[in-house]
């Protein structure tokens, strides 16, 4: 069976220390953090797939895919905001380049590729969102 958990902290110890690094703020999976308006900050969450089989007997490994999904926020009132978050996005794609291998309590998750959508607007803020791909066997 794979470890949910180790998956999760292996992707988002990886993306703290991007975050540290390049001083971002970053608000994980599942904080309540207040936002303001005129503030950019990274968000993100993991996509689970379905743990399936590689062989037939009991006692095969399993593989998993899955998506990493990584929202990058920047305020429609900051001049150049739009470019800041591609900005963004681009350094936290680089440091989540394929066959980058990530472990974590012995669960180890390769990533296969990554991604950017096109930009998309809330209320206060320019919004990119990447999706980094990975496959996980255990």
């Amino acid at each position: 069976m794979i470890n949910k958990l180790s998956v999760a902290k292996a992707l988002g110890d990886k993306l703290r220390q991007v975050c540290i690094d390049n001083d971002f703020t970053l608000i994980p999976e599942g904080a309540t953090v207040e936002t303001s308006v005129t503030g950019s900050y990274v968000s993100d969450f993991v996509l689970y797939g379905d743990d399936n089989a590689i062989g037939i007997a009991d006692i095969s490994s399993d593989i998993m895919l899955g998506i990493y999904q990584i929202n990058l926020l920047t305020p429609l009132t900051q001049n150049g905001g739009k470019w800041v978050s591609l900005s963004m996005a681009q350094i936290i794609q680089s440091a989540f380049n394929r066959g980058l291998t990530l472990t974590n309590n012995d669960q180890a998750l390769r990533i296969k590729s990554t991604s950017l959508r096109q930009l998309t607007k809330t209320e206060t803020h320019y919004v990119h969102i990447l999706s980094v791909s990975f496959s996980v066997i255990y």
